[in-house]
């Protein structure tokens, strides 16, 4: 009798080795979701920005940095432009 040694799925997983490959979203209304969950937190984080003088946004530019590459994976540079422009508005 052969054994066959299989490989742990697990190692493949791009977590597991160390990076983080962008989600694929291909629902375009989950897309919007974000996008617009996105735009009205930025909007915030800057009228908040402007009242408190508070610029840390870490966890929002990681929301947004993570869409970008979601967004590029998918083909859509004209909205990931949009949720770069966005992120600028943070700065």
């Amino acid at each position: 009798m052969t054994m066959i040694m299989l490989k742990d799925p697990q190692l493949d997983r791009p977590e597991a080795r160390g990076r983080r490959e962008p989600a694929l979203e291909p629902d375009p209304a989950i897309l919007c979701a974000r996008l617009r969950e996105l735009a009205f937190e930025a909007h915030q984080a800057v009228r908040a920005r402007d009242a408190t003088g508070r610029s840390d946004f870490e966890d929002l530019h990681e929301r947004m940095a993570s869409l970008r590459s979601s967004l590029h994976a998918q083909r859509l540079d004209s909205l990931a432009g949009y949720v770069s422009a966005l992120e600028r508005t943070l700065c």
